[in-house]
């Protein structure tokens, strides 16, 4: 038979104001991933409350080995836990075969200045004269075709008839959009966007104005 291996936690560290990244020794299993459990114990040596905190964790992308962790606490869907200029502990429980003994499932990080940032659409590309594809900044889910505005620049709207995701619970970094009529080649059309796509967690609503101004991003028809 083959032995359990041990997993040793390498190293925790903040990405963001309230997203750590867990790094292990080796692959961990996707029921691992859905049991992990990390509880900040201390910040600048004082004991940590996590009542009404709640979790969202995902492997990282490209690695079985680290899984990212957003949290968010019951009055805050993007709040600022780990400062600037503090020392936390984490406590990692829930991965089979996980050493803690002596402490070993713990670890202490620096908190970040870094923002999480809300995602945006980023980036139009024409696939043909009735299909665009949309590329978000990170990985985003409530995607659906009410929430793209198309139209042409300084005229008509242009009607999108459905997303090919169709599926508005799929985690995607893209999607494709199907339109309801032919782009005229060498046109150049504006999207802009509306509130209801959030990032991948569903705890905070995607960009869709900078400042007053609608996010548009603008491309040309084939």
């Amino acid at each position: 038979s083959n032995p359990i291996l041990p997993v040793k936690l390498q190293s925790i560290a903040a990405v963001n104001e309230n997203t750590l990244e867990i790094a292990f020794d080796r692959d961990i299993k996707d029921a691992d991933v859905g049991s992990l459990a990390a509880t900040i114990l201390k910040d600048n040596g004082a004991n940590v409350s996590m009542s009404g905190w709640s979790k969202y964790v995902v492997r990282k992308p490209g690695t079985k080995r680290i899984v990212a962790v957003q949290f968010r606490t019951g009055t805050d869907s993007n709040p600022s836990l780990f400062d600037p200029g503090h020392v936390y502990t984490a406590r990692v429980t829930g991965v089979s075969s996980l050493i803690s003994r002596d402490g070993a499932n713990e670890s202490a990080f620096a908190g970040t200045i870094a923002a999480n940032e809300a995602p945006y659409a980023k980036q139009v590309i024409v696939l043909n004269r009735t299909t665009i594809k949309v590329v978000f900044s990170e990985p985003v889910k409530n995607v659906n075709e009410p929430y793209f505005v198309m139209k042409e620049q300084g005229g008509d709207a242009v009607g999108i008839s459905h997303d090919e995701l169709n599926n508005t619970g799929a985690v995607v970094t893209e999607v494709t959009l199907k339109l309801s009529k032919d782009m005229t080649p060498g046109q150049v059309y504006v999207l802009t966007f509306k509130p209801g796509i959030t990032d991948a967690a569903g705890f905070n609503g995607w960009k869709t104005k900078n400042g007053n101004e609608d996010i548009s991003l603008l491309f040309t028809g084939v």
